[in-house]
């Protein structure tokens, strides 16, 4: 149900050289029903972890890394608005993704 039309084979290739697609522009959300949502933030999740990986191992990966820290700081921005208009979800959020505050 949380799938766009057409299931999982209607889903793009998510990743290719150089590029990934998360959340959203994945397909992981069903905007008509509002399904999804949690497994969109979660998949942006992964990617910033798998990103983190490689910057590990490649330390001279600027681009990438400058990438991430885009990444974290639109999810700090998504949070922080989100604790205060709706501490509730906020919280809720926090716990079910397993994400620091």
């Amino acid at each position: 149900r949380a799938l766009i039309e057409g299931g999982f084979q209607s889903l793009p290739q998510m990743f290719m050289p150089g590029a990934l697609l998360v959340g959203c522009d994945a397909g992981t959300l069903n905007m008509p029903k509002i399904k999804g949502s949690h497994t969109a933030m979660k998949s942006g999740i992964i990617a910033a972890e798998t990103i983190n990986e490689h910057l590990k191992d490649n330390k001279n990966d600027h681009s990438s890394r400058m990438g991430l820290l885009r990444l974290v700081g639109k999810r700090r921005k998504l949070l922080n608005y989100l604790s205060s208009k709706h501490i509730e979800r906020y919280r809720d959020i926090i716990a079910k993704l397993d994400i620091r505050k």
